[in-house]
This record gives C-alpha cells, structure tokens and sequence, in this order.
C-alpha cells in the first residue's frame, strides 16, 4: 500500500508531520534505529535495549529526546502504529528518492 504511495504529496506530508524534526535532526539515523527496535520488539524496552546494545538508560534518554522530536510521547501504544507506518514510508521515499 505504501509502494503505490510513494510519487505522492500526502505521503512526504504524512511522514513530515509524524516525524516532526527527527528526520532533520538525526543525521546519523541512531535516533530512527532506536525508535524502530523500540517499536519492533513491542514495546519493550529491555528487549529493545538489548537488541541495540545499550544500556536501558540510554535507551529512556534517547525515547526522551525522540518524543522531543517528534511531539508525541513514543511510549504510547497509541502512538505506535503511526510512528511505525511512517519510519517505512521514510524508508521508501529514502529508498525511491536514490533511484531517481
């Protein structure tokens, strides 16, 4: 379904406005890694922590900073499906943007 979108205005749009600034500010992609394994292992943030490799502190702090980012506290479940939806069409965009 995301394929299909991926010429579109409203999918850059969506991703912009879930995202926030964390596309802009993350430069090195640390921030989206811990957020997709954040949402990748459920929730969790000791399966997360372990899955990057980081201490649970680091972890929390970077949630912190990226719910800062994108203004919606990423340890909400109702948050996630969004978040997770658009850290895929950033993917894709990122992904069709370098076949163009």
């Amino acid at each position: 379904m995301l394929y299909q979108l991926r010429d579109s205005n409203e999918l850059r749009q969506f991703v912009t406005q879930a995202l926030g600034s964390l596309e802009n500010q993350d430069q090195r992609g640390t921030l989206r890694d811990t957020l997709r394994a954040f949402l990748e292992s459920g929730g969790s943030q000791v399966d997360a922590s372990t899955l990057l490799g980081i201490h649970r502190n680091t972890l929390a702090y970077r949630l912190r900073r990226i719910g800062e980012l994108v203004c919606r506290d990423v340890c909400d479940p109702a948050s996630w499906l969004t978040l997770h939806l658009a850290l895929s069409a950033s993917d894709l965009l990122d992904v069709c943007g370098d076949d163009s």
